[in-house]
């Protein structure tokens, strides 16, 4: 009996530690930004007619994901690709005011139609730059459910005019140093690789106009405008 009543006590405190251990200022955070995206979702299925389910994303509180139907939209009319581009146009009328994405900023790519499916992606570009890793918006239409889907990973960046200040060889030959001072190894220069600029949140909590420099697999990521490197990854571990 009284190894019973220990372990009960010792479980009682286990599960102590497990819930109680949660902080109470993150759980109302978490909490507030449930509601928030949840109201979002009701108002735009009222504003917008929509019939369906739509995930979100609490963690960069957006609207990630629409699964049903609008009600002035007959699906069932679209046949080609023409008439889906017309009908993906209207979409993303609805769509604007509730995703990350500008108007101007969505480049139309091609579209994919199979016996069972539509579908066409956008890629975002914000003042003439593509996202690093996001900056995307898939609209198809699943034939055999009668439904639309759209995946939403577009981001907030403002319509803003902005320039490099430095150009893709200053941005390479800063990550070349700093991979020299950080393994004080030679190696060889050519097989160092370069991209951008895009926009990227590497390592910081906003976008910022980057170059991305990979040396010997490590990726260095280049603020275009501070001029210096933010930070580093090795995404051979991914």
């Amino acid at each position: 009996m009284k190894t019973k009543l220990i372990l009960v006590i010792l479980l009682l405190g286990i599960m102590g530690l497990l819930f109680g251990s949660e902080d109470p200022a993150e759980m109302d955070e978490m909490q507030r930004r449930i509601k928030e995206l949840k109201a979002l979702s009701e108002r735009f299925k009222a504003e917008k007619g929509f019939d369906g389910v739509i995930d979100t994303n609490t963690e960069v509180m957006k609207l990630s994901h629409f699964s049903g139907n609008f009600k002035d939209i007959d699906m069932n009319a679209v046949r080609d690709s023409l008439a889906f581009r017309q009908v993906c146009n209207r979409i993303i009328n609805k769509l604007l005011p509730y995703i990350g994405a500008k108007e101007n900023q969505l480049d139309a790519g091609n579209i994919s139609i199979s016996s069972t499916s539509i579908r066409t992606q956008y890629q975002q570009r914000a003042n003439g730059y593509p996202i690093w890793g996001e900056g995307r918006l898939v609209i198809s239409y699943e034939r055999d459910y009668n439904r639309i889907s759209i995946l939403n990973v577009t981001v907030d960046i403002a319509n803003q005019p902005v320039q490099p200040l430095i150009s893709d060889i200053e941005a390479k030959q800063l990550a070349i140093d700093m991979h020299k001072n950080r393994t004080g190894r030679s190696f060889d220069n050519n097989e160092t690789t370069i991209s951008g600029p895009c926009y990227s949140n590497g390592g910081r909590d906003r976008y910022y106009i980057a170059y991305l420099v990979t040396v010997e697999d490590i990726t260095y990521f280049v603020d275009a405008l501070e001029s210096k490197v933010v930070v580093y990854f090795d995404f051979t571990r991914y």
